[in-house]
């Protein structure tokens, strides 16, 4: 399966991370997908760097070199690589250092050896991808994908191996996965399991991804026939722009200030921002509780929920609520899920509820009933809504296609105690009538009665 997006760089954008937060020593394995789009080489071009701001000490560095374009690795001394990437290419770049050995890949092939390189100082450094993270300096021209950072050596085999596959941010010794799924916004975080690093991109544009990556994948047989299980694990609230576009209608009890950042969509802009008016719904000054609601232009599905504090502060943040739909503009209300006496917020983070949940509405709402501690008010800076409810897919076949693309990805949790709540078949065989083709699919209505049938 490809990644969704990948992110395009235009010679004044990076992505910057902080001090101090992907520093490693002794040993390294740096990778990443990268197409150039420009041979303007009139200066540096950093891939991804770790230094100390703009001085000219480095932890690490990789790019291209001034004037040949060839990749380097810079820990106060640049090594050339000898290998200059194609422009509107897209290829893999693996930088291995151990044992003061460096090692360049290409496309999963080793391509150089350098000798008695270590890495630089491994204290005080700011780690960026596309420029260093210093005034946007030495600016990368390209589109870039799935970065991956680890603090140990890979074998040349693992490397060869699993460019090609996606990860599942669990493995040993990795510290850094930026696969760039987000598709909107002004951050990307590191997806490795337990981290809560945010990166904040400053211009590069999101765009579709191009890179075909895989993972392990599995179907399931049962009575020689083979099934999987899927799901959409997507927002399903567009990144609003006001509280009626680009579509369905966001609302709220009340708000700290129309004119401001604190708006319901506020709340579904998809922007986590640290500073400033910091886009965030925040109820009116005194008013300790409040509702934020979002309705969609038709009923629809939602078992599951994520929420951002408000505001700055964690304090602001919901502590017992309870999330509820309606089918009658709020005339009446469904508890589907309540929570009481949540006080482990972490500061800039996500917090995900879950809960069971087959029936449509129309209009959801969180309507909190006490805060974290602030005297003023409660707010929500980011919250977004999912239908994870699996639907059972009957594959007609065991063909490479359809594991690739129907397939379960390898560590992938199946949970058993929840409801199916579609089942769908897959029918790739078919009828010549005419100009046209007929595709047939028995059903067993004895075992699978059928309410509603979707032709897609």
């Amino acid at each position: 399966m490809a990644n969704s997006y990948a992110l395009n760089f235009n010679g004044s954008s990076r992505i910057t991370f902080g001090r101090d937060v992907m520093n490693v020593a002794n040993t390294l394995t740096l990778e990443f997908w990268m197409n150039t789009t420009s041979s303007d080489y009139s200066t540096y071009r950093s891939v991804v760097s770790n230094r100390d701001g703009s001085s000219a000490t480095a932890n690490y560095e990789v790019g291209s070199i001034v004037n040949s374009g060839n990749m380097f690795f810079y820990n106060g001394t640049v090594y050339d690589m000898g290998y200059k990437p194609p422009l509107n290419t897209w290829i893999h770049i693996a930088y291995k250092l151990v044992n003061n050995t460096l090692e360049f890949y290409v496309n999963g092939t080793l391509s150089k050896t350098v000798a008695g390189v270590t890495l630089g100082r491994a204290t005080s450094m700011d780690f960026a991808i596309g420029a260093i993270s210093s005034g946007g300096i030495q600016p990368y021209i390209g589109k870039l994908d799935d970065v991956r950072l680890w603090n140990t050596a890979k074998s040349s085999d693992e490397i060869l191996n699993n460019y090609k596959k996606n990860l599942s941010g669990t493995e040993d010794g990795l510290i850094g996965y930026f696969p760039f799924e987000e598709g909107v916004g002004s951050q990307t975080i590191n997806k490795k399991s337990g981290s809560t690093l945010v990166g904040t991109i400053n211009s590069p544009a999101w765009i579709t991804a191009e890179v075909e990556l895989y993972s392990y994948k599995f179907l399931i047989s049962l009575e020689n026939k083979y099934q999987s299980l899927s799901y959409d694990n997507r927002d399903l609230i567009p990144k609003m722009t006001s509280d009626t576009l680009p579509s369905g209608i966001a609302s709220c009890s009340t708000t700290f200030s129309t004119s401001g950042a604190y708006n319901a969509f506020n709340a579904f802009d998809k922007t986590i921002t640290q500073t400033g008016s910091f886009n965030s719904w925040v109820t009116a000054s005194g008013q300790l509780t409040g509702w934020l609601a979002y309705e969609f232009p038709s009923a629809t599905v939602v078992n599951k929920y994520t929420l951002v504090h408000g505001y700055n502060n964690v304090n602001v943040a919901p502590k017992s609520w309870t999330f509820e739909g309606t089918n009658d503009n709020g005339l009446t209300w469904t508890v589907l899920d309540q929570r009481n006496n949540v006080t482990d917020w972490i500061l800039w983070t996500e917090k995900e509820f879950e809960f069971v949940n087959l029936k449509k509405f129309k209009k959801y709402r969180i309507n909190i009933t006490l805060n974290n501690g602030n005297s003023s008010y409660v707010g929500i800076q980011e919250m977004k809504m999912y239908d994870t409810n699996r639907t059972l897919l009957f594959c007609p076949s065991v063909s490479e296609e359809n594991f690739i693309k129907y397939g379960l990805n390898k560590n992938e949790v199946i949970e058993t105690y929840k409801q199916m709540s579609k089942k769908s078949y897959l029918t790739t065989s078919s009828t010549q009538i005419g100009s046209g083709k007929v595709f047939k699919q028995k059903v067993d209505t004895s075992k699978i009665p059928i309410k509603k049938a979707l032709i897609i």
